[in-house]
């Protein structure tokens, strides 16, 4: 016992107390925070497995709410949530005054949330421009790539994979044009109809983009080709790509209906050069 309570005087004299641990099992005493990121319940389920085998000593971060006396939860929702379903305590920490905001920033340095959480934290909270973005890939679920729909929203689809993200994290994303994004997406949707290429590949996208932005190009024909030649060689190639789906328009087609090969090319080149 007096080398028990030697450990703690030492303690004492070689650390500070900067938060105070409580424990407790009255659950109903939080909730999360709007704006804060989605439950995965994959993720959730993985944890409650571990926690039954091994449940080490784990902290949620919390603040206090502006319109209720709970605690809303800034990190740490998973952990709630396991340990809630087992019956076990929970261990927590507050932080006076915590907003969405501050937690963002606090992610976005861990690098632990996704484009796609921002997305949602921002479209939770109130921000059309997000608020419709989700919407977006709500609806067109088979585009997976966050990336893909910032490009498109900001009509800059020349190079997606290098389009700045900053401005998912900053809260400052808008649409160039709303409408013109929901048709290009209505429109790269009709193009299920080929084989053996997956039509929402970053390869056939790049490539179909292209065609939905020229001027001479008739949707509604491309489909009907499509369906009549559905057939498509794999290839990682996009000019190779651009070839196919320029000789599907054009195939059996009269020369009037067709679009000119090297006009499209210039086309297609001149976009590339634009800064």
């Amino acid at each position: 016992m007096e080398i028990m309570l030697k450990e703690k005087d030492r303690i004492k004299q070689d650390f500070e107390e900067i938060k105070k641990i409580f424990t407790t099992y009255k659950y109903n005493l939080f909730k999360f925070m709007p704006g804060n990121r989605q439950i995965d319940q994959i993720k959730l389920n993985g944890m409650i497995t571990e926690m039954k085998e091994n449940c080490p000593f784990t902290l949620i971060r919390v603040t206090n709410s502006k319109d209720s006396n709970k605690f809303e939860i800034c990190d740490g929702q998973h952990t709630f949530l396991a340990l809630k379903s087992l019956g076990k305590p929970i261990n927590f920490y507050i932080v006076v005054d915590e907003t969405i905001k501050d937690i963002r920033t606090i992610n976005s340095r861990m690098k632990n949330w996704t484009n796609w959480d921002y997305v949602e934290s921002f479209a939770n909270t109130g921000y059309d421009d997000y608020i419709l973005l989700k919407k977006l890939k709500d609806n067109f679920p088979e585009f997976k790539q966050t990336q893909f729909f910032i490009s498109l929203a900001l009509n800059k689809y020349r190079n997606m994979r290098s389009v700045s993200k900053k401005c998912i994290k900053d809260g400052s994303f808008k649409f160039t044009s709303y409408d013109y994004v929901l048709k290009i997406l209505d429109q790269l949707r009709d193009f299920k109809v080929i084989e053996k290429v997956d039509y929402t590949s970053y390869i056939f996208i790049r490539s179909a983009l292209y065609f939905l932005n020229y001027k001479y190009y008739v949707h509604a024909r491309m489909i009907g080709q499509l369906k009549a030649y559905p057939l498509f060689r794999k290839t990682n190639d996009i000019n190779m790509m651009i070839e196919q789906l320029l000789g599907k328009y054009n195939q059996n087609k009269q020369k009037k209906e067709r679009i000119d090969q090297f006009a499209l090319l210039s086309y297609i080149k001149k976009i590339n050069d634009k800064k």
